[in-house]
């Protein structure tokens, strides 16, 4: 893992998370996405929205960060994974 960006909003967190994803997955189709968080739900969730109406993915998968790592990236943390193509 590497820092990509330090941002300091939690909505221009989320606005470049989603520019990551959109320039990844580069046109290409399906798209599958997955959003994790630890005791982030309702920020999580809102990721969830964006992303199914920004890249209509075929499967959306939201799930919550074990505690093992939880505990080493701390509560409030969301990240997003996605699978472009094949």
């Amino acid at each position: 893992m590497e820092l990509v960006n330090s941002i300091r909003t939690r909505k221009k967190t989320i606005d470049r998370m989603l520019q990551l994803v959109e320039d990844g997955i580069g046109g290409r189709s399906p798209v599958r996405i997955s959003v994790f968080h630890a005791l982030a739900n309702e920020t999580a969730e809102e990721l969830i929205g964006i992303a199914l109406a920004r890249f209509s993915p075929i499967e959306c998968i939201l799930s919550e960060i074990s505690p093992v790592v939880g505990s080493h990236v701390g509560p409030g943390t969301v990240a997003i994974a996605y699978q472009a193509g094949g």
